[in-house]
């Protein structure tokens, strides 16, 4: 099953990286923070947590939205504006470079990630690194289970790890 998400984040995120491909120079800044920084190293900071979100998937955060969602307003913005890619170019690689190399990696070699269920493909290593919970005991191989799912959520089970947690529901349910 795919993940799903629901909410508006990645259209936010469009509109902050229009802003910033429009005025990379400008500043921002946080509420509870009395600093601020250039546009474009705050454009940089989150495409690279939201990469390394996509990497862990240990929360419940829409990170492939948000990822998406500032490229989708990069991307229109150029398309709006074209003149905006010639006069602000720099920052526009900048801040879209590590997602595209990112996303091309996600899509030729999603395995060099790690990433085990991504887009409806098993990505899982082969049989002779997955764990055998068959081989423990039952009380022990739930554990690890629902560890793992606490974790990096249900969608990153394999097949096998799926079919033993259903079997040892049904084993706790009778």
């Amino acid at each position: 099953a795919l993940p799903i998400s629901v909410g508006a984040s990645g259209a936010v995120s469009g509109v902050i990286f229009s802003y910033i491909a429009m005025l990379p120079t400008s500043q921002m800044s946080f509420f509870f923070l009395p600093a601020s920084f250039p546009a474009w190293a705050f454009g940089v900071f989150f495409m690279l947590v939201s990469i390394f979100g996509i990497k862990r998937q240990a929360d419940n955060i829409g990170h492939e939205a948000h990822l998406g969602g500032a490229v989708a307003g990069v991307l229109l913005t150029i398309l709006i504006e074209p003149m905006i890619l010639k006069i602000n170019y720099i920052a526009i690689l900048a801040i879209t470079t590590p997602a595209i190399f990112f996303l091309l990696l996600i899509a030729y070699k999603p395995n060099v990630l790690l990433i085990e269920n991504y887009w409806g493909f098993d990505q899982t290593p082969s049989k002779a690194l997955q764990k055998d919970y068959d081989v423990l005991d039952d009380e022990t191989a739930l554990n690890e289970l629902l560890e793992k799912v606490s974790e990096k959520g249900y969608h990153n089970l394999n097949k096998q790890e799926k079919k033993k947690l259903e079997e040892l529901s049904r084993k706790i349910e009778s």
